[in-house]
């Protein structure tokens, strides 16, 4: 007969402890192989603002109202550009009257375009991408677009220009042409842009000031 009190019994079984979980070996490593350090990314150069004091807020509706009270009121000696942090064409609505009144015009219905274009990107930096409404403003004004070719002249396109001077626009045959195909010479102009800052970058010079040059692009593309 087993004995009641549990001395002379079996021991009861310890409670099983659960597996330790797997872990995935490591890979061996080799004595003495030094793994190359990653390189060192340099500090980004400090890039100083383009923008007036005004423009580094951010976009509100006073800022909004007092560029177009501006526009409106001193729009014809150019006193929305230098609001706006661009005093070149300040100074050309300065001596141009807003460019016989007709740049004036277009700015009032594109004050939300130049404030957002302000606060966003360069403004008259030469080598900076061509808006195609400041192209168009310049081109649908006589003075500017027929006779001092000036849309070529931003344009990079020297020769056009002085051909526009010299013939009054061809006559006003293409002066109409170039209204009409603005936006393929902007777009033909930005994208050479880009490909010139893209090849500066990779071979890490810096980029020239200025408009393209056609024998840029096609070094580049060669590249």
């Amino acid at each position: 007969a087993l004995s009641t009190d549990g001395e002379d019994g079996p021991a009861p079984a310890p409670p099983s402890s659960p597996p330790p979980p797997y872990r995935q070996p490591a890979a061996p490593v080799a004595v003495g192989v030094l793994m190359p350090a990653a390189p060192a990314q340099p500090p980004a150069a400090h890039q100083p603002s383009t923008q007036s004091p005004s423009m580094q807020e951010p976009c509100t509706f006073s800022t909004l109202v007092d560029a177009y009270i501006l526009t409106i009121g001193l729009g014809l000696f150019g006193g929305h550009w230098f609001y706006l942090g661009r005093p070149r064409w300040g100074l050309l609505y300065l001596c141009t009257a807003g460019l016989l009144g007709v740049g004036w015009a277009i700015d009032i219905l594109r004050v939300p375009h130049l404030v957002h274009r302000a606060q966003t990107s360069f403004g008259d930096e030469p080598n900076g991408d061509a808006d195609l409404g400041d192209l168009w403003v310049l081109t649908l004004c006589p003075l500017t677009g027929l006779v001092l070719g000036a849309p070529h002249w931003r344009l990079g396109r020297a020769r056009w220009a002085a051909m526009h001077v010299l013939t009054v626009g061809f006559l006003g045959i293409g002066w109409a042409l170039d209204i009409l195909r603005m936006p393929c010479l902007v777009h033909d102009y930005n994208a050479a842009a880009r490909l010139r800052r893209n090849a500066a970058a990779l071979s890490g010079e810096d980029v020239e000031t200025g408009p393209p040059r056609h024998s840029t692009l096609l070094a580049s593309a060669k590249a």
